[in-house]
């Protein structure tokens, strides 16, 4: 679906996505716990946004500080090969 805007619900969401998979490094003798996934966000493009709802959300997404990478005009059903697409094997 298409949100309204980036709500602080779905940021948690983000952050909770991302730090669901937590990996210990040690750095100069001291141990670690860091998120051990690159997130990637789909977002439809803006105007896509605008057509459903009127609020384009692509910049917010892209300086949220849990999304690694947003992915562009993604696609409203995600199939094996859009993930081909995005993922790296």
């Amino acid at each position: 679906g298409v949100y309204d805007l980036l709500h602080f619900a779905h940021v948690l969401l983000l952050r909770q996505a991302k730090l669901a998979f937590l990996t210990t490094i040690e750095i100069r003798g001291s141990r670690t716990e860091v998120p051990g996934v690159h997130l990637l966000a789909g977002v439809h493009s803006d105007e896509v946004c605008i057509e459903h709802k009127n609020i384009p959300v692509m910049g917010p997404v892209r300086h949220c500080r849990w999304v690694d990478e947003v992915i562009p005009n993604a696609p409203w059903v995600i199939d094996q090969v859009a993930l081909d697409k995005v993922c790296r094997h």
